[in-house]
């Protein structure tokens, strides 16, 4: 029967050969097309970025963006982020029952006071702390950090003191340890001012 009617047999292979192979190539067009679309739009970005950054590498913008940070770190007012608030509230209370004495003292200057009014709050709301609050001024001995956890033996940190050290590391927040009597009542002493360690 294929050989009686081979003419017409060929034809409708070539016609369907023919036909699949426009139908593969119409897809594939539209697949390149979108892939070439694609590419031509990450040219454009490309360019852009490097027009932005003066033709920078991206290790020396990551540098310039490092160094800007660190330059708004040291004129922005400190504060306690949310979520330092909320670890050191988790981590400084007491064991249930007991209080603690602490005193917060804050230089009176820059952004001392507010940092020292965050503080308070938290030893507040973490509870079993009975705070006292106090403003200085003519600082000598200035922690460089800004913050002074004050201990009569930095040696031998009573149970209070190391809470509130361990607290503060665990929300990297850094800190100087110096010697310095208790006040009545109290087992330890903060002291923020204007931090010198630029």
């Amino acid at each position: 029967m294929i050989r009686a009617n081979f003419p017409l047999f060929a034809v409708i292979v070539v016609l369907m050969i023919c036909a699949f192979w426009f139908i593969f190539n119409w897809s594939y067009g539209i697949i390149i097309s979108s892939k070439n679309s694609q590419i031509e739009l990450q040219d454009r970005q490309l360019a852009d970025y490097k027009q932005k950054l003066d033709g920078a590498s991206p290790d020396q913008a990551k540098a310039r963006i490092d160094a800007l940070e660190t330059r708004l770190a040291l004129v922005e007012p400190r504060r306690l982020t949310t979520s330092q608030r909320a670890g050191l509230i988790a981590r400084l209370a007491p064991p249930a029952g007991e209080f603690r004495g602490i005193s917060i003292a804050s230089e009176a200057s820059g952004d001392s006071p507010q940092l020292g009014a965050d503080f308070a709050s938290v030893f507040r709301a973490a509870g079993g702390w009975n705070i006292t609050e106090a403003g200085v001024m003519g600082l000598g001995n200035r922690p460089p950090s800004g913050i002074a956890v004050q201990i009569p033996d930095p040696n031998n940190p009573s149970r209070a003191a190391k809470i509130v050290m361990n607290s503060f590391r665990s929300q990297n927040i850094r800190f100087d340890v110096q010697q310095a009597p208790n006040m009545p009542g109290m087992e330890l002493s903060l002291l923020i001012c204007t931090k010198i360690d630029r």
